[in-house]
């Protein structure tokens, strides 16, 4: 037999008990959901997809302010190379939006540099660093990604 603070006797029984309720409460935090839904078997799927994203942020952050540089800065500050590319590129498979460059796509040139571009940058760290926010910027980036798309349908 115990006493506790007030005078009262408790047994081992109460003591067991108040164990026992304590210890059966089930816990609701983050990496106890997150453990059971890596299971094995979806270990590898979660693999590809990281390996997949990875590389997709690794090449929108090599070539996107190579790419829309083009559209935004005059031809003077372009590589050259670039712009045998570009012309290439428009000229083979008729690409009128590189050809005209149209306000509109300009102006989406100018958000992926601005937005999309620093946004690959900061996600690729994040995988790297294994950082929890890296699920609120992928939304972020995939948001901006759908929006500037959707305005240039073939």
């Amino acid at each position: 037999k115990f006493i506790d603070t007030v005078g009262n006797f408790i047994t081992l029984q109460h003591l067991s008990n108040f164990e026992y309720s304590k210890r059966s409460k089930p816990k609701n935090s983050k990496s106890q959901k997150l453990k059971s839904l890596r299971n094995p078997e979806m270990g590898n799927v979660l693999k590809l997809v990281d390996t997949v994203l990875f590389m997709f942020f690794f090449l929108m952050a090599m070539f996107a302010p190579l790419l829309d540089a083009q559209y935004c800065l005059p031809e003077e500050y372009q590589p050259k190379f670039l712009i045998e590319f570009s012309s290439w590129c428009s000229n083979e498979l008729d690409y009128y939006l590189v050809v005209d460059k149209p306000s509109f796509y300009v102006g989406l040139a100018w958000m992926e540099l601005c937005v999309s571009w620093p946004l690959s940058i900061i996600n690729l760290l994040a995988m790297i660093y294994d950082k929890s926010w890296f699920n609120t910027t992928c939304l972020i980036h995939g948001v901006c990604l759908t929006t500037s798309m959707i305005n240039i349908r073939p």
